[in-house]
């Protein structure tokens, strides 16, 4: 399978993949038939062939190659990817040898490996940003008088690909910009996508320097990372993302220096041994917010994003009134913990910074400040020391071992499943709440843990608890043809009594490394295992009247209405399809229902026929099954 990026309406080989696929016979004594060529990328059962059946047989003769071709059209997110990567299977049956098939994956260059085909977009990424600074100066508190330069800074995807980790860094505010304002981001997803503008507000107190100088000149910065992680740069200018320019704003001589209304934060932290254990592992942070100005403040929002964004509080008592109103010359205090990881052992500090924001009481302006460690006038950043003897809390005190083992379900003395086990245990120093176990390969949330082994039946991983979980998972042909099935699971919880995140990724035998698990499935597995009993699909039918095996039977479909039905004959032209398959007489009893150039209601031939059943909403176990079906009329 090779793929090629081509133009269909202006944007250099960005608009379509070209799929080309060579399905060869290297046989030189079996005749294929019932070929079928199914790629999950185009939709499934993919047409053909366009060339190569030389006599034009349908059979895939000795050392003959058939040319299938498909168009697959580019999305946004491929391009965001910087590559579209997938793999297509082809199965056949060996003439003369009834039940015999063989099946191939496809490789990118060779009929002998099995290597997923990928076709790099990164030719087609532009990544650019934009950032325009924009300044007002205000007469913030009303009094007549020019204090406050509001400075508003718009920062734009102006390339062809989705942003991450957008920061905005101004020095005159003593660097990074907290932002967005709320509701730009459109999918509150720390995305900026195509097209899309953040918008950022900073207000800045004119000293008396800047009346002397008459003006102020300065730039911001804003970087991003593609989702490939290529970085991207912008300077601000005055009124384009186009231009780099600085802004200039001019201060009047009769500005005021005095703000009217100010605001100031102090941020501290101080080393804390939450469990008592006799070892630190947490910095519990004090904030004091001050009104320093000349107006009552409300409205007021401290925001540390090293924390996690907003701070709640203030702590009971430091409101006076208890009316919500920061009084002038009054102190407000907030407290948040904060566990250590083994990064900052590493690094041997903590670093950073809060924001505080407020409005004068029945105005509409808002005054900020960004905390300094020890003063009211100054914007420093905490710096707290992390000695080498404390204990950090972090993965390793929170780990899952994923193991998996062949079962055979249905007693037929063929492994048809895997049985994974789970095990989640707190070996840190702290309970754990709120644990969530997720494993996208089984369908996402597993549910548990089994009846037991939560010891108090409490919702808490107590130190030195382990929980176990349990799912099945049927073995498919691609597993068998893989001949192991290699995946991860991931567990997240939330330190007892705080909103403190902690995750691990599983490993197959240790709570302390992330190794994945990787199952070994025989070639002599089967795959018609796993399904929940009263569940089973049927290969054959012989619609001759005798009211024995006159339709295509699926067990215990009447149970999940919710599904489609497709059967496609050898050369993959769909032959029956139909919603809601099993329910009442809605049955399959060897007559054509196609839409492509099969005659309706026509009575098919004896043969060997591909279908595919899907499932959406609760299913049997999947939410897709295919295999195949065999007519015989005779």
């Amino acid at each position: 399978k090779t793929g090629e990026a081509q133009d269909v309406i202006g944007s250099p080989g960005c608009d379509i993949i070209q799929y080309t696929f060579e399905v060869v016979n290297p046989s030189v004594l079996h005749v294929l038939e019932n070929v079928v060529l199914t790629d999950p990328l185009l939709g499934g059962v993919v047409i053909g062939p366009d060339s190569g059946d030389t006599n034009n047989d349908t059979f895939l003769d000795p050392d003959e190659t058939w040319i299938y071709t498909a168009q697959y059209n580019i999305t946004q997110d491929d391009i965001n990817n910087g590559q579209i990567q997938n793999q297509a299977t082809v199965s056949a049956d060996i003439q003369g040898q009834p039940g015999e098939t063989v099946s191939d994956l496809s490789d990118d260059n060779s009929h002998f490996e099995d290597d997923p085909t990928l076709s790099s977009l990164v030719p087609c990424q532009n990544p650019d940003i934009g950032l325009i600074k924009e300044s007002l100066v205000i007469d913030a508190n009303f009094d007549g008088c020019l204090e406050t330069i509001e400075y508003t800074f718009t920062v734009t995807n102006t390339g062809d690909v989705d942003l991450k980790e957008v920061t905005l860094e101004d020095d005159l505010f003593g660097g990074e910009i907290a932002g967005p304002l709320a509701g730009f981001d459109q999918n509150n997803d720390g995305i900026l996508s195509v097209g899309e503008t953040w918008t950022y507000i900073a207000y800045y107190a004119i000293t008396q320097q800047d009346i002397d100088n008459g003006f102020i000149i300065n730039q911001a910065t804003v970087n991003a990372l593609t989702l490939i992680d290529v970085p991207v740069q912008d300077l601000s200018d005055d009124d384009s993302n186009l231009e780099d320019e600085p802004t200039r704003t001019l201060v009047p001589d009769d500005a005021c220096t005095d703000g009217g209304d100010r605001i100031g934060l102090i941020k501290t932290g101080s080393l804390i041994d939450v469990n008592g254990d006799g070892c630190p592992e947490s910095i519990l942070f004090t904030f004091t917010v001050t009104n320093t100005g000349t107006s009552d403040l409300d409205t007021i929002v401290l925001d540390d994003p090293f924390l996690g964004g907003a701070i709640s509080g203030p702590l009971n008592g430091t409101d006076q009134n208890n009316d919500g109103i920061l009084s002038i010359g009054e102190t407000w205090t907030y407290e948040a913990p904060y566990f250590i990881t083994q990064q900052d052992v590493d690094n041997t500090s903590v670093v950073n910074q809060a924001t505080v924001t407020a409005q004068p009481v029945e105005l509409n302006n808002q005054i900020m400040d960004m905390s300094d460690d020890d003063s009211l006038l100054e914007n420093d950043a905490t710096l707290i020391a992390i000695p080498q003897d404390v204990c950090p809390i972090d993965g390793a005190g929170f780990g899952l071992i994923k193991q998996g083992v062949l079962v055979d379900t249905n007693g037929d003395q063929c492994m048809d499943s895997v049985r994974y086990t789970f095990t989640v245990t707190n070996d840190g120093n702290t309970d754990l709440d709120t644990v969530i176990l997720e494993d996208s390969f089984l369908g996402g949330i597993l549910q548990g843990p089994l009846s037991g082994t939560d010891i108090n039946e409490d919702g808490i991983l107590s130190i030195g608890e382990s929980w176990t979980y349990e799912a099945l998972y049927s073995i498919t042909q691609l597993d068998i043809t893989n001949g192991n099935i290699n995946n991860q699971a991931q567990v997240s919880a939330e330190l007892f009594g705080f909103d403190i995140p902690v995750s691990d990724l599983s490993d197959d035998d240790s709570l302390l490394q992330n190794d994945p698990t990787i199952t070994i499935i025989p070639s002599d597995a089967c795959t018609d295992g796993g399904n929940p009993i009263g569940f089973e699909i049927f290969n054959g039918i012989t619609p001759n009247g005798d009211d024995l095996n006159d339709h295509f039977q699926i067990t215990g479909i009447e149970n999940y209405p919710n599904n489609n039905l497709k059967i496609f004959n050898r050369w993959g032209v769909l032959v029956y399809e139909s919603d809601n398959y099993g329910q009442g007489n809605n049955l399959f009893i060897g007559l054509s229902d196609g839409r492509i150039t099969i005659q309706k209601n026509e009575e098919l031939p004896s043969g060997t026929y591909f279908y595919i059943l899907t499932i959406t909403g609760a299913n049997p176990g999947k939410p897709e099954y295919t295999g195949y079906i065999y007519i015989n009329r005779d």
